[in-house]
């Protein structure tokens, strides 16, 4: 892995016209702790008259979670929804825009419904669905369905 200050100064350049390499770039750079530079990076690349990245739910999907590091829910789900859109058949994705939904106060049942059947033995987006539906007022259904879950998997948890 580069440097920390290589990073740094990688992204505050024009971006790489890799698509992996920019990709790959964010990973590292959001390991590193550098989220506020990787939204900044990402922001710039993927401005709507750039062609050259604005199609890769990938970079997407680092913006989102470079905000969600910098605790801005709801921009991660912009940015996250935005990747979902581009690839609806990501599990990781559609889990991660439920859970920026969540997080910002937005509904997000129906989200986490999507993710579900997208990986039905997925812990964590059972757990959030539950979650959403405990926020949204319904706390019934939500011990319901874990119940269920239980019921059929008693070793699940």
């Amino acid at each position: 892995m580069p440097s920390r200050a290589d990073m740094k100064r990688a992204l505050r350049q024009p971006p790489p016209q890799d698509r992996a390499a920019l990709f790959n770039l964010a990973i590292d750079a959001i390991a590193a702790g550098l989220e506020e530079d990787v939204r900044d990076c990402l922001e710039a690349a993927l401005q709507p008259g750039n062609t050259a990245y604005r199609d890769d739910y990938r970079l997407w999907q680092m913006l989102g979670l470079a905000n969600r590091a910098l605790d801005d829910s709801a921009a991660a789900h912009r940015a996250l929804s935005h990747a979902a859109r581009l690839a609806p058949a990501e599990p990781l994705i559609a889990h991660s825009t439920a859970r920026t939904a969540l997080e910002a106060g937005y509904s997000a049942t129906a989200l986490f419904d999507h993710a579900a059947r997208l990986a039905p033995a997925d812990g964590s987006v059972l757990m959030g669905r539950a979650a959403a539906q405990l926020a949204e007022g319904h706390g019934e259904a939500a011990l319901a369905g874990l119940a269920q879950v239980l019921a059929s998997s008693p070793g699940w948890l």
